[in-house]
């Protein structure tokens, strides 16, 4: 390990002889096992990502306090990714570390005998080194760190207010659509999470509905109307709530998630009725990502 007294966390781009190394160990091929993506494109353009096993900032997966900055940008904490690949590795109490090193020395060993040799010239490849190793700008969502279900027995528990009785296999069901919903929830910022927020506090059921008045989040929220209504546009978007309107009156009602043998599940009412059965606060969910306290 790097000496690294009192160091402040900083985010480092890796160097160019970081990058090469990846990708001379890469087979352009996304390091997941099974996943066939490649990581340059027909047009030679840079379409995977790459990713830290321990994160670059405090906040991110598997973040290290232990660890240097130079560490961190280290092609031995790093890997190559199809971007499916990273989200899914989010989830942290299912590749954790150890998991994560496995997925890389596992896919790396099968790789490193061929060198640069999958197709790309050396031009395109400088160029997409001189870029990755250049950025200054970032998604500042990436440093969000989900605490992932892995049963959600405290969920149906509270939700149904009866003995969860799913067996192995219908948990492993409900976990695999409720994961890309708690990735796009990640995805979002700040703002329009604290928007979501409000949401699912005031929402009421209405029958099959789970919704709110749309004047109303704007009338509590601090934002201003128009910027309310772009958060409401990119909530939307990553398919969280629908608008609509009822008999004059403009709603906003949450997104179930499935389909499954139960239809669309109306996953974020489930939530709200899990926090307000056991007090806990829906921003401890929405803006602090513990969804473990769901298990």
């Amino acid at each position: 390990m790097t000496e690294h007294t009192n160091e402040r966390p900083k985010r480092l781009e890796p160097t160019k002889d970081t990058i090469r190394h990846l990708f001379a160990h890469s087979g352009n091929n996304c390091a997941f096992e099974g996943c066939e993506r490649h990581l340059i494109d027909d047009l030679d353009n840079f379409v995977g990502e790459v990713c830290h096993i321990e994160a670059a900032e405090p906040g991110g997966e598997r973040f290290n306090a232990d660890m240097s900055n130079e560490d961190r940008r280290h092609q031995d904490n790093l890997v190559l990714l199809c971007h499916e690949h990273h989200v899914r590795t989010n989830a942290v109490a299912i590749y954790p570390v150890p998991m994560m090193r496995t997925i890389k020395s596992k896919h790396e060993a099968k790789f490193a005998a061929q060198g640069l040799s999958f197709g790309v010239s050396e031009v395109a490849l400088e160029q997409i080194v001189d870029q990755l190793s250049a950025r200054t700008i970032f998604d500042v969502t990436d440093t969000n760190q989900v605490s992932y279900p892995v049963t959600m027995v405290r969920l149906f528990t509270m939700a149904y207010d009866e003995e969860d009785t799913r067996d192995d296999e219908q948990r492993a069901a409900d976990l695999t659509i409720v994961y890309p919903v708690l990735d796009n929830l990640r995805r979002l910022p700040v703002d329009t999470r604290g928007i979501f927020q409000i949401i699912v506090s005031r929402a009421d059921e209405q029958g099959h509905d789970f919704s709110v008045d749309t004047d109303e989040i704007v009338l509590v929220s601090t934002a201003s109307p128009e910027d309310v209504y772009s958060h409401l546009r990119l909530l939307e978007t990553y398919s969280l709530i629908t608008l609509w309107n009822d008999d004059g009156i403009d709603r906003i009602a949450t997104r179930g998630v499935g389909p499954d043998q139960r239809g669309d599940w109306p996953f974020w009412r489930d939530v709200r009725r899990f926090c307000d059965k056991t007090r806990t606060p829906v921003e401890d969910l929405l803006m602090g990502f513990r969804f473990d306290l769901l298990d």
